[in-house]
């Protein structure tokens, strides 16, 4: 399957970075133990108020007012306890690194995932058909179809290792809980100045480019969409 961030996208944000992870689960927890240490882990951040007024000043907070991140601190611990595990494992996941986080089942999808402006807003879409928000995903999904898709939402790179750190966390989660591998691709533009007499696709760090000190999926210029199949 195809993941685009169309220019549209990048033109808001030239600096957005998303990691696509990709897994076969059944959504049910296979690792009660890893589950109750992330949960455990959550409600330490959400009481953390320092941690919790710095993410609210940054990351996608200081870009977009409505977010998932915002929702779900205003939830608090109920956050954590709906009836959708991955839900859950995403909104602990969230909290504990101020993130965004949107996830879709992909069985039944007949063509590629495409993250676009389309008249104002930022959304991800399917054949013409929008499916969510970006960085402002629903909180009550549920999940039912066993293939899936989760995106960890960037606005910019100034904190990046930070991301990196929560890239490492999300494919530790989502293997333990879920007792699934992870396949994971990181979606980005290098800069606008680059050489773009050479490919300007997406590539497998052809130049040998590392991002975040692992393989990236990474482009030239904003002028070209960002493309990686997962």
């Amino acid at each position: 399957m195809y993941i685009k961030i169309e220019t549209s996208f990048f033109k808001n944000f030239p600096l957005a970075t998303i990691t696509a992870f990709k897994f076969q689960s059944s959504n049910i927890v296979q690792n009660q133990e890893a589950y109750n240490e992330l949960k455990s882990l959550a409600i330490d951040f959400l009481m953390d108020e320092a941690t919790q007024s710095k993410y609210q000043s940054e990351f996608v907070c200081k870009k977009i007012g409505l977010n998932s991140y915002n929702n779900l601190f205003q939830q608090g611990q109920d956050a954590f306890d709906g009836k959708d595990i991955l839900q859950n494992v995403l909104n602990m996941l969230s909290i504990i690194s101020g993130y965004t986080f949107s996830s879709f089942d992909i069985s039944d999808f007949k063509s590629g995932l495409s993250l676009v402006e389309q008249k104002g807003e930022l959304i991800y879409e399917s054949k013409g058909a929008k499916l969510s928000h970006f960085a402002n995903a629903d909180l009550t999904k549920t999940h039912k179809n066993e293939l899936k898709i989760v995106l960890l939402e960037s606005i910019d790179q100034t904190d990046y290792e930070h991301y990196l750190n929560t890239i490492t966390l999300t494919t530790k989660y989502l293997s333990a809980i879920f007792n699934v591998e992870v396949l994971r691709n990181i979606m980005s533009v290098v800069n606008d100045s680059s050489d773009l007499y050479s490919q300007a696709e997406i590539d497998w760090s052809a130049e040998g480019w590392d991002q975040y000190g692992e393989i990236s999926l990474i482009k030239k210029s904003c002028k070209s969409r960002v493309k990686a199949h997962i």
